[in-house]
């Protein structure tokens, strides 16, 4: 019990010593000699002014101070920073000598500090940075150790006036602590930034070894808008409109001579624009590293990027929520040999899509496109690219080496939008398509140079109908294939079947050198030939070979096709006339009549307008060994006709038929709608007894030689139109089986008269309103004769009346002619030529007395 007293007495003793002490130090020592030594060691340290609130010791904080404020030692009115209340644990004064204060603790509350960068670009601390690196040569005070630093509530105030606008921005200090151990120092602070009315929430924490030099530093961050720094963006290669990272954090290290730091973040409302480049709504997250080796001089980085819901516009190509991930990393040497470029190299993966592009030329708008990608240094290797276009399919892999973009692509068209997005300025007439193709092409291009991509390829058509509207023209096609080089210019198709006309062809070509097309075409259909050669530069068409055939007949032509000149041609053609009723169906019929048959070869020049043959100046020169129309065989025929100035001249069309000899000449008027002729014909000893084999007459005995010389005239292909005249006449023949005089001896009831022959015939006649008209026709016998006057029509109609007549001398011979006056009868002949009528008109009393008498002494 008495010793316990002894102890409370001395513990009581202490604590009144120690009381006495402090109230000492903090009356006598604290606001004297402390106060002044810290004013005066700070103030010969700034440089500056200083003013010291209150300095107190505290038994448990040890030294506080109070309301201390250091100003710039340019201009004392500029505060350079203050503290509110600041404490330092107990100070263990080192060996005098070595002049040395070591603080264990050291904690400063409400410290304000004034940071600013002038225009100059320099610091209002340079001037105390270059002290603090060493304070005994400006000062008699000792060094001072502190081994931990405690801040709280504290603010650092930064001002930069270097930049375009000035930056003010406040980095509030929550709580900060720095533990300095003999081995390690370790910090930790929860820090805000307060810049452009936005503040940013950060947390720190770092360490390093004093014996290895090694640190380590980890920085978070809630949500960073970039924005606020974007005086310091100004000298980015794009401009930032907004952007804001979410989840910031970033690790970094140095050890063993390697540095390394890892950065992780999404971001989200990321804007940026670059020239025409315009990027809006970007969200995503990002992975960052970066290792550098001091040892290797070397740099190593990684990227791990997911971005989506991006909007772009470039040029009036417009990007509708695209996204991008990929995942790259690179190695950057640091140090160059000689001269030559740093040898960087990197690789990665990429993964990209949009779900609209618009703006892409004519090709309008292309949807679900994405593509994955594997690159390495220079080169690209396109794994999948699809997207959908011209409302088809797209697929496509490839690479990019060296500038050159290699692309497989693959895709069914529709023709109809393909025939939308063709270059305008072709020259291609208004056409219209439909049905598909299936295209396989091979695209090159070279991305350094502002040349147009190659492409290469093959594409097969289905289903397709090709219209000329204007032209009236319709090409149909089951399948068909083209193949195509753009580098070489060249283009070559097949197309096995095409209709036209209910017809169906096969189509081969090619085409090369597109600025001056080159183009060879084969055509073959089951009745024709086509094999032409010619060359397209701007409006000319320059033939040089067009061979062709259709049915039986062919032709062999060069020339030239001019928008402005028109036509200018030369060639051969050689004709089978029975393939006119197919060359000009819209007159089959009449060709059906006619029923031309043989060859002609025929070689002209021509030369015109496109549009208007009737304006053309021809020369042709033709030939046959032979041709039949109606039936009749004309041989060795010579044509020479020439055409100028709408008006075509037969010089001569010369033949020889049936042992005779005929020509014809004429001229031909091209009138505003049809064709006007005015034509001569003459024929000489055209033996009818040979030509009757192919006529209706074949099995009669009818024969003689006749002449014939005709003219008319007329227009188009009607037949009313014909008007003209000429004459005949028939010597050293027998004519009696013509049909229409044949049913005369039927008529006429004699039993001899069927055997009366007619030698000689002859008139003249005109040819009007599709009649041939005669009012002087003589048939002329040794027993008989006959005058005929009337009308046969085109058509075979008939209206003619018949005169006999006797021998005028008493030896049964006629004489040069006949007469009406002589007449014992009239007959009247209607009908047709095929069935002819007959009607006696008699003349005088007993007439068909007097003609049983004539006859019965003229017949056996």
């Amino acid at each position: 019990m008495k010793k316990r007293s002894i102890i409370l007495i001395l513990v009581f003793s202490l604590l009144t010593v120690l009381s006495a002490g402090v109230y000492y130090i903090n009356k006598a020592v604290m606001p004297t000699i402390i106060k002044e030594k810290i004013t005066a060691g700070l103030s010969g340290l700034t440089s500056g002014k200083v003013t010291l609130g209150n300095v107190r010791f505290n038994l448990f904080r040890g030294v506080v101070i109070s309301d201390l404020e250091l100003f710039d030692q340019k201009d004392p009115s500029k505060k350079l920073c203050s503290i509110k209340d600041a404490s330092a644990g107990f100070l263990f004064i080192g060996f005098i000598k070595e002049k040395k204060i070591i603080i264990p603790s050291l904690n400063l509350n409400s410290l304000e500090f004034y940071f600013v960068r002038q225009k100059d670009g320099s610091f209002n601390i340079t001037y105390l940075a270059d002290k603090l690196k060493n304070p005994l040569a400006h000062s008699n005070m000792p060094a001072i150790i502190i081994k931990a630093v405690k801040i709280s509530d504290s603010t650092i105030h930064f001002t930069d006036l270097a930049t375009q606008l000035p930056v003010i921005a406040s980095l509030n200090i929550s709580r900060m602590s720095l533990n300095m151990s003999w081995q390690k120092a370790i910090a930790e602070a929860i820090i805000s930034i307060a810049m452009d009315n936005k503040i940013m929430d950060f947390g720190i924490k770092a360490s390093y070894a004093y014996s290895t030099q090694a640190w380590k530093a980890d920085i978070i961050a809630e949500t960073v808008d970039v924005l606020a720094f974007k005086e310091y963006l100004k000298n980015l290669p794009v401009t930032l409109d907004s952007a804001q990272l979410t989840g910031l954090k970033i690790d970094s290290s140095f050890e063993n001579d390697i540095l390394k730091a890892n950065t992780t973040f999404g971001f989200n409302s990321l804007g940026l624009r670059q020239n025409d480049l315009v990027v809006k709504d970007a969200k995503g997250s990002t992975t960052f590293s970066a290792v550098y080796s001091k040892s290797e001089n070397k740099l190593g980085l990684s990227l791990d990027l997911d971005t989506s819901g991006v909007n772009a516009q470039k040029d009036g190509l417009k990007l509708i929520n695209a996204s991008l991930q990929t995942n790259a990393k690179m190695n950057i040497p640091l140090v160059k040999k000689d001269n030559a470029p740093i040898a960087l190299t990197y690789e990665g993966t990429a993964v990209a899509s949009a779900d609209e592009i618009s703006g892409a030329g004519q090709i309008g708008m292309i949807s679900g496109a994405s593509a994955k990608l594997q690159f390495k240094n220079n080169e690209v290797l396109i794994q999948e690219l699809r997207a959908k276009a011209l409302d088809a399919d797209i697929s496509a892999e490839g690479d990019l080496k060296e500038n050159i973009l290699n692309l497989d692509i693959e895709g069914d068209f529709d023709l109809e939008e393909i025939s939308q997005v063709l270059p305008q300025g072709l020259g291609l007439p208004a056409f219209e398509i439909s049905g598909t193709t299936e295209t396989k092409t091979h695209l090159t291009f070279d991305t350094a140079k502002q040349e147009a991509p190659m492409f290469k390829g093959e594409a097969t058509l289905q289903n397709v109908s090709f219209q000329l509207p204007q032209d009236k023209i319709t090409l149909e096609t089951d399948v068909g294939r083209v193949k195509f080089d753009t580098s070489q210019e060249s283009l070559q198709w097949h197309f096995e079947t095409v209709k036209y006309l209910d017809l169906a062809y096969s189509l081969d070509g090619n085409l090369k050198n597109f600025k001056t097309p080159q183009i060879n075409a084969l055509i073959i259909g089951q009745d024709a030939r086509l094999k032409i050669d010619f060359v397209k530069e701007q409006d000319l068409i320059t033939i040089s070979s067009a061979k062709g055939s259709y049915k039986n007949s062919g032709f062999d032509i060069t020339g030239s096709l001019d928008a402005e000149k028109g036509l200018n041609a030369s060639g051969t053609i050689d004709l089978d006339l029975e393939d006119l009723k197919y060359l000009l169906p819209q007159d089959k019929i009449a060709l059906q009549q006619i029923n031309p048959k043989g060859r002609c070869m025929v070689d002209a020049d021509i030369a015109g307008p496109l549009k208007d043959y009737s304006s053309w100046r021809i020369n042709a020169k033709g030939k046959s060994d032979w041709i039949s129309c109606y039936g009749l065989k004309f041989q060795n025929i010579v044509l020479d006709y020439t055409q100028v100035q709408n008006q075509g001249f037969l010089n001569l069309l010369q033949f020889d038929a049936y042992r005779g000899k005929g020509a014809i000449k004429g001229k031909l008027e091209f009138l505003e709608k049809d064709i006007g002729y005015a034509l001569r014909g003459i024929l000489n000893d055209i033996d009818l007894g040979i030509m009757k084999a192919d006529t209706p007459l074949k099995k009669k005995n009818f024969y003689g030689l006749l002449d014939l010389n005709i003219s008319v005239k007329g227009r188009g292909t009607g037949l009313n139109t014909i008007a003209g005249g000429g004459s005949f006449a028939i010597k050293d023949g027998n004519i009696w089986e013509f049909n229409p005089l044949e049913g005369l001896g039927n008529f006429i009831f004699s039993p001899g008269f069927n055997k009366v022959a007619f030698t000689n015939a002859q008139a003249d006649f005109t040819i009007q309103d599709s009649y041939v008209a005669t009012d002087n026709l003589e048939l002329i016998g040794p027993e008989f004769g006959l005058m005929v006057e009337g009308k046969v029509s085109f058509n075979g109609e008939l209206d003619l009346l018949l005169n006999t007549q006797l021998p005028i001398n008493g030896q049964g011979k006629i004489g040069d002619t006949i007469s009406k006056a002589g007449s014992l009868s009239s007959i009247k002949v209607t009908g047709t030529a095929k069935d002819p009528k007959y009607k006696l008109q008699a003349i005088g009393e007993n007439i068909m007395k007097k003609l049983g008498e004539i006859f019965s002494n003229i017949t056996p």
